[in-house]
């Protein structure tokens, strides 16, 4: 049966979409901070026009098989996904998965 939100990965993203927005600023603000020039396009984030980022919320799934949900992105356009843990109150992990080489 298919799911009004289209998939685990959808769902989680909408669920916090409010803390997908922060999570973004904050790593953008980040990486700014270094010195290197961030501008955000679509869903990404793209840095010195070099190479692009995803900031992807992972959640916790205990049912069962205890494990982090985390998807990398898989459009070409896409270099790494980042991914932020949202689950914990008060914590947060970082993943980092390269989406293509």
């Amino acid at each position: 049966m298919p799911s009004a939100f289209g998939s685990l990965n959808a769902a989680i993203q909408m669920l916090y979409a409010d803390t997908h927005s922060a999570v973004r600023q904050q790593v953008q603000q980040q990486i700014e901070r270094v010195g290197v020039h961030v501008l955000t396009h679509d869903d990404f984030l793209v840095v010195n026009e070099k190479f692009t980022i995803l900031v992807h919320l992972c959640a916790y799934c205990a049912r069962n098989l205890q494990y982090w949900f985390f998807q990398p992105d898989q459009r070409p356009v896409v270099d790494m996904t980042l991914g932020v843990a949202v689950s914990l109150p008060g914590t947060r992990s970082w993943a980092i998965s390269f989406s293509r080489a």
